[in-house]
């Protein structure tokens, strides 16, 4: 084994900083639980940086009992099943280094989710009557919105006049759905 390759082994072991220690919990995530991207993906609503908050607010006398009732049920994503809420028990500083990796971990899937967002929201750009028929060009108006993490009746229900109008005047999906909500 060459001494790279074992340098990196120990790193992945027994991190020395928090980045490292980050990036660890990272790849646990994935190679373990199974959280690729796409599965990522489906939290649309904020739900990995809320639970990184939750993991990264301290316990102790400085929290307040009302977040205290809130760290196992509010601030930890409702729509997430109980027995992902999991916080250290133990020794304190572990502990509490455990849940920043979780964190930071939680941070850096939230991170990756919104630049491949960008990624898939650029493709949206241009395409106006120019390139698409008024059928096509409204499936694709839901799935930007869907994308958005707008349920898909907002689109509908902004009214189909309103949409056909915007397509006339050539706007491409992106401008048509901002002016869309705007009106």
């Amino acid at each position: 084994m060459n001494m790279e390759l074992l340098r990196r082994e120990e790193t992945t072991m027994h991190p020395t900083t928090g980045l490292q220690a980050i990036t660890a919990e990272r790849q646990r995530q994935i190679e373990d639980e199974g959280f690729l991207p796409n599965h990522d993906d489906e939290h649309r609503n904020g739900e990995l940086a809320q639970a990184a908050s939750a993991y990264a607010y301290p316990e102790g006398e400085g929290v307040t009992l009302l977040f205290q009732d809130l760290r196992g049920g509010v601030l930890f994503p409702a729509s997430w099943s109980s027995s992902w809420w999991k916080p250290v028990q133990g020794e304190y500083l572990s502990g509490r280094k455990r849940e920043l990796e979780k964190a930071g971990a939680l941070i850096a899937a939230e991170w990756d989710r919104i630049e491949r967002l960008e990624k898939t929201l650029h493709s949206f750009v241009g395409q106006d009557k120019e390139t698409l028929s008024w059928i096509d060009w409204c499936e694709r108006l839901q799935e930007y919105s869907y994308v958005l993490g707008h349920e898909r009746e907002l689109v509908i229900g902004c009214g189909e006049e309103c949409w056909k109008g915007l397509y006339e005047e050539g706007l491409d999906i992106p401008e048509a759905f901002r002016v869309g909500f705007e009106e």
